[in-house]
């Protein structure tokens, strides 16, 4: 699994997520609450919400990880925008493209994934 390719509608993308104008904004209790749930409801130790930009995927709200944010290429998330319905990794230790990112070897150390996008806004 190698980095995610670049999505097909990768510019209106971004300028959604311009048009959110939440890049790199303060903590919000709001975000929180729903990813303190996510990580209750389904038991795990982390939980994020993720917004991907060019060159980063950036955590808007975290639980359980002290990153702010990662690079693009080892972002689980770059899959997740390519995909039309929630994007599961059920054990990525199987996956030659996790073991060449920093995930594989430091703490925590995810080993599988569920994510999903916004479709509110049609991107």
């Amino acid at each position: 699994m190698p980095a995610a390719p670049i999505p097909a509608d990768e510019n209106a993308r971004l300028e959604e997520l311009r048009r959110y104008a939440v890049l790199d904004t303060p903590p919000d209790t709001a975000f929180d609450d729903l990813t303190y749930l996510a990580a209750n409801l389904c038991q795990t130790p982390v939980s994020l919400i993720s917004l991907v930009d060019k060159h980063r995927q950036w955590f808007k709200s975290r639980c359980g990880l002290q990153a702010s944010e990662t690079p693009r290429q080892q972002a689980f998330c770059g899959y997740t925008i390519l995909a039309e319905e929630p994007f599961v990794v059920e054990d990525a230790t199987l996956t030659r493209w996790y073991r060449t990112t920093h995930w594989c070897c430091r703490i925590p150390r995810f080993v599988s994934m569920l994510g999903a996008i916004d479709f509110s806004q049609g991107v």
